[in-house]
């Protein structure tokens, strides 16, 4: 018959792992864990005031309707009514703060049309694309297409 006292030995070192194992998991979690995490969902509450300090970059597609009636009129009635000015060109807040100071970018090469319209398995059948080794290869996009006015837009 085994001694009690010889019995125990294992489990108070098995309860020894077991708090240590605890014990540690609280520790990293105190030292890791923001103490702000939590208060409003699964995030750092801090997030949201470091998130609205930081400089805002982009001002939307209306921003350009002041300036741009002719192009903004154009897209809105267009199939790229859902695409941001700002895919294409790039932010664009500094140049509604100060129009001369700073320019937004124009696309200038084929590969900027690719990244919504080259073949992609994953895209709706029904969504515009082309295979760029067989689409006229060498011409850029609006030699033949109006980017305004995408379809029924040919020039």
């Amino acid at each position: 018959m085994l001694k009690f006292d010889s019995d125990s030995e294992h489990i108070k070192r098995l309860l020894i792992v077991i708090v240590a194992v605890v014990l540690g998991f609280v520790t990293m979690r105190l030292l890791f864990i923001p103490r702000d995490f939590g208060k409003y969902g699964h995030f750092r509450a801090g997030s949201l005031q470091e998130n609205m300090d930081r400089p805002q970059n982009y001002a939307e597609s209306a921003a350009c309707q002041y300036c741009h009636e002719k192009n903004y009129t154009t897209w809105s009635n267009s199939r790229h009514k859902t695409v941001n000015c700002e895919t294409c060109h790039g932010p664009a807040n500094k140049h509604t703060e100060d129009p001369s100071a700073v320019k937004p970018t124009k696309p200038h090469a084929r590969k900027d049309c690719l990244i919504c319209h080259a073949i992609n398995i994953s895209k709706p059948k029904t969504f515009p694309q082309v295979s760029p080794r067989e689409h006229f290869p060498d011409q850029i996009c609006w030699t033949c297409h109006e980017p305004h006015v995408p379809i029924g837009g040919a020039r």
